[in-house]
């Protein structure tokens, strides 16, 4: 049993390496768990990207004129790292399942009941999830982010195999919350030329925002073994008061940003130890 375990974690830790290289310091939503599996315990690990168009307008201190930049990835700081999240989940019983994560610039509590893996007409759970800045490993300023989100979930079985299965991803949800981006401008906001491409700035932004979020993708799982990839889309429904420091900006101050969708690409590998689900 113990080098069954061994195995499990070998080839996943395997498997996260090489793609570590797409990772990213990310602020998203709580990624979906697939299926309720009944009582027992799942381990995993997350690397992602993360894309969010954004405008941001900067306002000069000394004469009062306006200068804009436009950056991709509002969301995140894409660079390696290994990986973007590790969580844990634990299933009580069929009907509920608890589950927690850690990241980078944030972590997350999340609390779900539906119906589990092999239910008529379709897996499906409802989610309640609760994000902090606080509780995230870094200190980018991040610290007063938060998230709470209410999230329908459904997983209708795609396809089976004699020693694995295929299920597709689906959700909507509805969150609210504080939410960081960290930006990156040209380094003439740092006091350089108009051309000057370097080195960047970093102003660190907070703002309240409502958003509706999505999740389309899959999952497969193998014995005691799982992976999913999926695409997690959002839309600004509503934003409102806007904070915004940069120690870095000399000469300059943050007057408007302005982001109203994005989205994220997550790879999840992990391991499951149930005791009377699925598996």
């Amino acid at each position: 049993m113990f080098r069954d375990w061994a195995d499990r974690l070998r080839h996943g830790a395997c498997a996260g390496m090489c793609v570590a290289a797409l990772s990213g310091c990310i602020g998203a939503a709580g990624i979906p768990g697939g299926p309720l599996q009944g009582t027992g315990v799942q381990l995993g690990g997350s690397w992602g990207y993360a894309f969010a168009p954004s405008r941001i307008t900067m306002r000069s201190q000394s004469d009062g004129r306006s200068d804009s930049y436009v950056d991709n990835a509002a969301d995140a700081l894409n660079f390696p790292v290994l990986p973007s999240r590790l969580g844990g989940r634990v299933g009580i019983g069929k009907w509920f399942d608890v589950a927690g994560d850690l990241s980078w610039l944030d972590s997350g509590l999340e609390l779900r009941a539906g119906l589990p893996e092999g239910s008529r007409p379709f897996p499906m759970a409802l989610s309640l999830g609760l994000r902090s800045g606080r509780w995230g490993m870094l200190d980018f300023d991040n610290r007063d982010s938060s998230e709470q989100r209410l999230r329908l979930e459904a997983y209708p079985r795609l396809a089976t195999y004699p020693a694995s299965r295929l299920n597709l991803i689906s959700t909507l949800g509805i969150s609210t919350g504080r939410r960081f981006h960290p930006s990156q401008l040209p380094g003439r906001f740092a006091g350089g030329r108009f051309d000057d491409p370097g080195p960047n700035v970093d102003p660190r932004l907070l703002r309240d925002e409502t958003r509706l979020e999505g999740s389309i993708g899959c999952e497969v799982r193998q014995k005691g073994f799982f992976a999913s990839a999926l695409f997690m889309p959002y839309v600004v429904t509503g934003s409102g008061n806007l904070t915004a420091s940069c120690g870095s900006c000399e000469g300059w101050e943050t007057e408007r940003f302005r982001s109203s969708f994005g989205g994220a690409l997550f790879l999840t590998l992990g391991i499951s130890f149930l005791f009377d689900g699925s598996d």
